[in-house]
């Protein structure tokens, strides 16, 4: 009798270490953590050491790096014969793991191995075209009298054929020059060139110290929005070993932030390091060699200036990524006939977060197969060893047990979601009374100022009370929407559909104005539906809340959301239509998923659409339908109509 427990016990053994040894391996990453040497990394400049890339010079320098596990070498863009590196064709062929680029690494993206960017150091784009002041220029057609210094294959000449097609302005009608090296002042002052294109402003610097006056043409003034420098690297390596790339770029951020709290310390240490390597023999490759030794803390402190600008830093969070600005430079350049391919924003961005959610879910399936086959192996002993009336109570109680469970987690997401909601509808309240509460202020300085000045009658004071009634009547009425909201209800009972959309649109109201979103509706107002008023409303407030986030985070410029209520017997049908371009297929699978969002990480929990859909469907015995229109999404609720209140 002994044998069959002891073979029940050893099988709910294994079934615990294989679910302990996968905890244990999620929350190290999957490896057992150990003691290991620093790991190589190499990174590959764009250019000469100088500030433009004291981040990483300061994350080296201070140990940041090392702090990191890793063992940086930063690499000139210059080698020992002079040739120009590419940042890009380095980290591609395997001969940097890192590389700091712009626009190059969307074109060197479809040209070669996959890239990714890892942070956006460069929130603006670096490059700019001068010109002399008394150089006449007022539109860019003007561009078409002038000498402009342009270079074919040159990345300084991308922005300027951007702007260009961007008034309507063929570049082709620009000849090219052969000119290598930098442009200068000279160029400019010896009517060589009458425009010429520069990167990070060094050419204003020695005009300043010649007293030339010079006047600047920025991209940026003509809509082109381009990120300047950016760190990157493989879309293999990002894949790879998330770690490695998270632990670079954090140790990086850190240094960036050194460096630009600490400017006059990186300027002159950046200086003393290289002002033997970097000044004073008169050739023109870089930028700066026009420099003696004892005029580059100049020249440093005054990129540093120009680096703050570029940063935004402290306004700005160092690395900050936005994924619709790439987007953005794809679609320029590929108008330009720079580029053909589609671009996949979900590789081209590292997102450490997302790929540790995917590696988590990973483990989760193979947690949940290893858990299946160990629940298998433990089924196939429990039917050998459970043999009484007892023993089978006992595994139905387990089954409560987990069932009950379940139900808690889903109460709990619920709440979650109900908070957020509401946690939104009460910053709408806080809009709404703004403007009451300063009309209210100002009515009362005018009654304190009549008083005191002595022209308070009675025509006065009752304007002014009628006045003051009628704005707390307003902020009354709000609040009594709220718990019209808010207010649980505990049985099913007919409401007029219409009414329930529009509290809820009253409650978003000043969300509609903030953004410019047009809102209409089509219905019959007579339309009455059985079910619980309040959970639809939070149903139709989740699905309309995310058709405005939709509009917004696309940038759309045309912001409508269209309402129809019809019959449908035996049901009432809601939809909610959006002109926000629609549900990429790539995560339509997924769109109610709990926890799945693709809003930051601090913008969504994740949570709306599923507990949209469980309500719809578990306490309004209805249905959740999406399709994608011709110019967006179409959320369609459908619910019991009145007349089957008897059957719901």
């Amino acid at each position: 009798m002994r044998s069959k427990p002891t073979i029940l016990a050893v099988a709910i053994s294994l079934v615990c270490l294989l679910n302990i040894t996968m905890i244990n391996a999620s929350a190290t990453g999957g490896t057992l953590p150990q003691a290991a040497p620093l790991r190589p990394v190499t990174l590959q400049l764009r250019w000469e050491p100088q500030f433009q890339f004291a981040g990483y010079y300061a994350a080296l320098w201070q140990g940041y790096y090392a702090d990191a596990g890793l063992d940086v070498t930063i690499r000139s863009a210059f080698d020992e014969n002079g040739e120009v590196r590419q940042a890009t064709e380095e980290v591609q062929s395997g001969r940097a793991d890192f590389g700091v680029g712009a626009v190059d690494i969307l074109m060197a993206n479809e040209q070669g191995e996959a890239l990714s960017v890892v942070a956006a150091i460069f929130q603006r784009s670096a490059v700019a075209y001068y010109r002399l002041e008394e150089t006449r220029m007022t539109t860019l057609v003007d561009l078409l009298d002038l000498t402009v210094a342009r270079r074919h294959h040159d990345l300084l000449d991308v922005e300027l054929q951007a702007m260009l097609i961007a008034e309507g302005i063929d570049p082709g009608q620009l000849p090219y020059t052969e000119k290598s090296g930098s442009f200068t002042l000279e160029d400019l002052t010896t009517g060589r060139y009458e425009v010429v294109p520069v990167y990070l402003g060094s050419l204003l610097m020695e005009a300043r110290r010649a007293g030339v006056p010079v006047a600047a043409l920025r991209p940026l003034d003509y809509g082109i929005d381009f990120y300047g420098d950016s760190l990157f690297a493989t879309t293999r390596l990002t894949r790879d070993d998330p770690e490695l790339v998270e632990a670079f770029r954090q140790a990086t951020l850190k240094g960036w932030r050194h460096a630009l709290n600490n400017p006059e310390e990186m300027a002159k240490a950046m200086t003393d390091v290289f002002q033997n390597s970097l000044a004073g023999n008169g050739d023109e490759a870089g930028d700066h060699r026009f420099f003696h030794a004892s005029e580059l803390l100049s020249y440093n402190r005054f990129q540093a200036q120009q680096v703050l600008e570029l940063t935004y830093y402290p306004v700005v969070e160092v690395g900050n990524l936005h994924p619709f600005r790439w987007e953005q430079t794809h679609q320029a350049l590929t108008r330009l006939g720079l580029l053909s391919e589609p671009l996949d924003l979900s590789q081209f961005i590292f997102d450490y977060s997302r790929l540790q959610q995917e590696k988590q879910e990973h483990q989760q399936q193979l947690l949940r197969v290893l858990t299946l086959v160990g629940f298998l192996v433990l089924t196939g002993f429990l039917l050998v060893t459970i043999t009484s009336r007892s023993a089978a109570r006992r595994l139905e109680k387990l089954f409560q047990q987990e069932r009950e469970e379940n139900q808690r987690k889903e109460a709990f997401m619920l709440y979650q979601a109900r908070m957020a909601a509401m946690g939104e509808m009460v910053t709408h309240i806080a809009h709404q009374w703004r403007q009451p509460l300063n009309n209210l202020g100002l009515v009362l300085g005018n009654l304190e100022d009549a008083f005191w000045h002595g022209e308070l009658d009675e025509s006065h004071m009752i304007q002014s009370m009628d006045k003051s009634r009628k704005l707390i009547g307003r902020m009354s009425g709000t609040i009594d929407d709220f718990m019209q909201f808010a207010n649980p209800t505990t049985q099913g009972e007919a409401f007029r559909v219409m009414e329930a959309v529009e509290e809820v649109l009253d409650l978003m109201e000043d969300r509609f104005l903030l953004h410019k979103i047009q809102v209409t509706t089509e219905a019959d107002e007579n339309l009455r539906a059985w079910g619980y008023r309040n959970q639809f409303s939070q149903a139709a407030f989740n699905l309309i809340a995310n058709a405005v986030d939709a509009l917004v985070e696309k940038q759309i410029s045309q912001r409508k959301i269209h309402i129809t209520i019809d019959n449908d017997t035996p049901w009432v049908a809601v939809s909610i239509a959006d002109t926000g371009g629609g549900i990429p297929a790539t995560i339509a699978d997924r769109i109610f998923e709990p926890y799945f969002s693709t809003k930051p990480q601090k913008q969504g929990t994740g949570l709306g659409l599923y507990m949209t859909k469980t309500i719809v469907e578990n306490s309004l015995k209805g249905t959740l339908r999406w399709e994608n229109s011709t110019q967006g999404a179409v959320m369609t609720i459908r619910i019991p109509e009145e007349k089957g209140a008897v059957n719901a």
